[in-house]
């Protein structure tokens, strides 16, 4: 079983940085024949290396994101969406931005977990992630043993010019934060029909 996890927006702290982005949205995706989603990707790709959701054109966007959302048998996918405006402030996570990472992981794998079986290999576009590779690998690791310890797991940092499946993801985790960011599912709504659901953090009570 494979899982590729690709994220959308930033780490730091929204209400001090004018570069930050509210919304931090978390994604992965689970598919039992990936190779059907890649070739998606690839023939959408029209001579460019790889497909991201910032860089890609309203037409292609639709496209792609329409083609993958008809494949609900096949994908699951899972979100966690942040509104760190909130959520940074009530957890005190300001100043440690692991471990709001480590947090929002963990709810994305809680949420996976009853869908991967005995093993799982997890794949991750080396070039975005926020947190340094080993940090990021102990963090997956600790998430996955705190909630089922019994799963082995791989971990695979590839780019995702070579692993297209990266970039289907990188495309739903855009178009579901985008959704937050601009107040419509114009993207996010091509995805209905698959098997996707988003857990929201606005705001939790302790």
């Amino acid at each position: 079983m494979e899982l590729f996890i690709d994220e959308s927006g930033d780490l730091r702290n929204y209400e001090n940085d004018d570069q930050s982005s509210r919304y931090f949205a978390l994604s992965g995706l689970i598919c039992e024949k990936p190779e059907k989603i890649a070739k998606i990707v690839e023939n959408h790709l029209f001579g460019e290396d790889e497909l991201k959701f910032t860089n890609a054109t309203p037409e292609i966007k639709e496209r792609v994101l329409k083609a993958i959302g008809k494949r609900r048998q096949e994908c699951i996918i899972r979100t966690v969406i942040i509104d760190k405006n909130s959520i940074i402030k009530d957890h005190n996570f300001r100043k440690n931005p692991d471990a709001f990472y480590f947090w929002v992981t963990k709810q994305l794998f809680s949420m996976l977990t009853p869908y991967i079986k005995d093993s799982i290999t997890i794949y991750f576009d080396k070039r975005y992630f926020n947190l340094k590779r080993e940090q990021l690998n102990n963090t997956v690791k600790n998430v996955i043993s705190s909630i089922s310890p019994t799963i082995e797991h791989k971990i695979i940092h590839e780019d995702s010019k070579k692993e297209l499946c990266l970039s289907a993801i990188d495309m739903i985790c855009g178009a579901i934060r985008n959704e937050y960011v601009y107040g419509n599912d114009k993207y996010s709504g091509l995805l209905k029909n698959n098997n996707i659901k988003t857990i929201k953090y606005f705001k939790i009570k302790r």
